[in-house]
């Protein structure tokens, strides 16, 4: 990918370590009609779909583990613009605290800007030495992980990885949340997180249903958080009742 755009990577001993990903693998299967029986093509073939099948590991680099021509300036994500409405980072950190979630500021690696472990430990780390809107940005993410259910450990064992894995599908739901909360929240962010959630999106599978019940979770999941406590930022007129969450099913 980077030689298609006039980089290489460093050596190995300049670069360091990549960033482990999942990345998606596709496979095709056969189109069948609402009784089961496969769609054909014009000439009698049967018509197949591309399809993510499974997940798998894989290395990547960042940026500054290569060298080249300067990236253009449309694929250089932009940073969360906007103040941070006075006390809109303190109910953030309310809202951790009443999701039952420490939080704290360390040293991250590989490019990443929050973290929340999924060990039972209940904790919410975000990169030391963000802008406030950075890190504001950062928090909420985490939160939406927290809130649409991802941060079980068997829910993400099931979930995240394996065949089965649905590591775009959460990606998507935890940054959209985050997302609807800063605007509910009068920020106004700028395309970084747009370019963060449809960069998962676009593996994500395009199943009407799974389409669907991505935005079914993160319409619960920004009831349960406006409804927690009072938000003095949130542009709205009623708070929603809550719905509970559910951890226990893939969605």
């Amino acid at each position: 990918m980077w030689k298609s755009i006039g980089r290489q990577l460093l050596p190995a001993e300049e670069r360091g370590s990549g960033i482990s990903i999942f990345r998606p693998i596709s496979g095709f299967r056969d189109r069948a009609d609402v009784n089961g029986f496969p769609v054909l093509r014009d000439d009698g073939k049967p018509l197949r779909d591309r399809v993510v099948i499974m997940y798998s590991a894989a290395t990547v680099y960042d940026v500054p583990q290569t060298s080249g021509t300067p990236l253009p300036e449309d694929m250089i994500a932009q940073n969360l613009s906007g103040d941070v409405p006075r006390g809109f980072e303190e109910d953030t950190d309310l809202s951790i605290g009443r999701i039952g979630y420490a939080l704290s500021e360390e040293e991250l690696t590989g490019g990443r800007k929050g973290s929340t472990t999924t060990n039972g430990s209940k904790r919410i780390v975000i990169k030391a030495g963000l802008p406030p809107s950075e890190r504001v940005r950062a928090k909420m993410h985490e939160v939406g992980h927290v809130a649409a259910g991802h941060v079980n450990e068997q829910h993400y064992l099931e979930c995240h990885t394996g065949a089965g894995g649905m590591s775009s599908s959460m990606e998507v739901e935890a940054d959209s949340i985050g997302h609807v909360m800063l605007r509910m929240n009068s920020m106004n962010p700028n395309s970084g997180i747009s370019q963060y959630a449809a960069g998962w999106a676009s593996v994500q599978s395009d199943d009407p249903d799974v389409v669907k019940n991505t935005a079914a979770g993160v319409l619960r999941a920004v009831k349960t958080l406006i409804s927690e406590h009072d938000w003095r930022n949130a542009i709205t007129l009623e708070r929603p009742p809550a719905e509970p969450r559910n951890s226990s099913a893939c969605r």
